[in-house]
């Protein structure tokens, strides 16, 4: 008998049968490379390269990446749309 518990899925597995978890993906990783870039450097401008600049980047990070996040996946269509609308040629109708 096994247990819920016991069952190990790798997460790879896991990506390829969830859509939701797949499409989540992009945002996921994207979020989180621009937050842990724009706040390593917004805390080098404001407090500089000290002792303690490790722990502030990454209290600055996990405090703006969740924000982000939800930010980017809900957006991230509604921006695909309105850059579309863009770069058509208003001429071409």
């Amino acid at each position: 008998m096994t247990t819920l518990l016991q069952v190990s899925v790798a997460p790879t597995q896991l990506l390829r049968r969830s859509r939701a978890l797949a499409s989540m993906l992009p945002a996921l990783l994207l979020s989180g490379a621009v937050m842990l870039v724009t706040s390593a450097v917004l805390r080098l401008m404001w407090i500089g390269a000290g002792n303690d600049f490790f722990g502030d980047w990454m209290e600055a990070w996990l405090t703006s990446w969740p924000i982000a996040f939800p930010l980017t996946y809900v957006l991230g269509p509604v921006m695909r749309k309105l850059a579309r609308n863009l770069k058509q040629d208003p001429c071409a109708t």
